[in-house]
Formats: structure tokens, C-alpha cells, sequence
């Protein structure tokens, strides 16, 4: 089960990123892909004589990659009316949501919960920060997402917290996916967030 790793991964790696999202550490950390462990990931950096913060940079892309294939798993085994895109290495679409009468298609990303933004903020204002503030490089898109949010961040590592979203959002999924314009587009945002209270 792939959020029993991830419990121990987030015990591993810091969640503090040392150094912003750059197309170059990407190209550098290209590897994480093809690791199926942090074991493989920290030899690759070994034998790579990458330094500390590349490195550190490689842990923490891994981490969101395994976060990442965990939440679709598991949004796949608790919420059937989902299904995969059909390009699974697709860069900005990973699953379809029937989504009022229509299958809307979301990439999903993982992430913590911006600590620029008090706790009160509707989830709508939160879709909309997501998008202004993502990385202005190769990651940068402006497609429909579907964001799981973490406060604090380890929650979304938590297996027992993680099904209770994916059920409350199975339950009622219209209260969770907004219709935003942003920079200069129509797009569907989704805000699932993953707290222990």
C-alpha cells in the first residue's frame, strides 16, 4: 500500500523545501521517476555526486511523486466513478470527476496548505492562490485542478485521513470544485482539504 510508504517517507524527509520549483533542478532530479524507493532515490544521489540541496530537492520531488500516485490510487479504489486519463505520463490531466451530469478532466496536485493565507479562507480563494502563485516555469499551467490540501502538510500522508476526504468529496463533490477565471481563462478547480480536526 503505497500511503503505508509514504508514512515513512514523510518521517524521512523534511517537509521544509530548501530551494524553489526551477526548471533546471527539475532537469537535474529527472531520475525520481524511474526510483522505486527513497533508498533509490538517496543511492542515485550518491553516485550522482549531486549536492546537498539538489539532492534534497530529489527527496522532496519524489515524495510528491509516490503523494501524488497514492492519492489517485486511492481516489480510484473509493470514488469508482473516477477513471485514469487515458495518457497516463499526460503532464496536466490525471483522472475524470463526474462533476454535475459531466466528466471533467483534473490534473491533481498534492500540496500543503499556503501559510500566506489565514485558515478562514474559503476553499474557492484557495483554488484561486493556487493558480497566481504556482511556478511561473515548465510546471506552469493553467488547466482544471483538482488540489488536495494539506494542513497541516503530513495530513495528506495519513492513510485513515486521506479516505475521509475521498468519501466526503465522493459524497458531494459540487461543494468541493469551483468555476474560476484566471489569467484570462475558464477553468474548474477542486480544493479537497486533509486536516486531522
Amino acid at each position: 500500500m503505497r500511503f503505508r510508504e509514504l508514512e515513512q517517507v514523510q518521517e524521512r524527509v523534511p517537509t521544509r523545501w530548501e530551494v524553489r520549483q526551477r526548471d533546471a533542478l527539475d532537469r537535474a532530479t529527472s531520475f525520481i521517476y524511474s526510483a522505486s524507493s527513497l533508498s533509490d532515490v538517496l543511492r542515485h544521489c550518491r553516485s550522482s555526486s549531486l549536492d546537498d540541496q539538489t539532492a534534497s530537492y530529489a527527496q522532496h520531488r519524489w515524495k510528491n511523486f509516490v503523494r501524488h500516485d497514492a492519492w489517485l490510487d486511492l481516489i480510484f479504489e473509493r470514488f469508482p466513478e473516477c477513471r485514469p486519463f487515458e495518457d497516463p505520463k499526460h503532464r496536466t490531466k490525471d483522472l475524470y470527476v463526474p462533476v454535475n451530469g459531466s466528466d471533467v478532466i483534473f490534473d491533481l496536485k498534492v500540496t500543503r496548505w499556503p501559510s500566506r493565507l489565514d485558515r478562514g479562507t474559503s476553499l474557492n480563494d484557495v483554488a484561486r492562490w493556487m493558480y497566481s502563485n504556482q511556478s511561473q516555469e515548465q510546471r506552469f499551467h493553467l488547466d482544471n485542478r483538482l488540489f488536495v490540501v494539506g494542513e497541516p502538510e503530513g495530513a495528506v500522508c495519513r492513510y485513515e485521513l486521506a479516505v475521509a476526504t475521498v468519501e466526503k468529496f465522493r459524497a458531494a463533490r459540487e461543494e468541493f470544485v469551483f468555476d474560476l477565471h484566471v489569467g484570462g481563462r475558464s477553468v474548474v478547480a477542486g480544493v479537497l482539504l486533509v486536516t486531522p480536526q
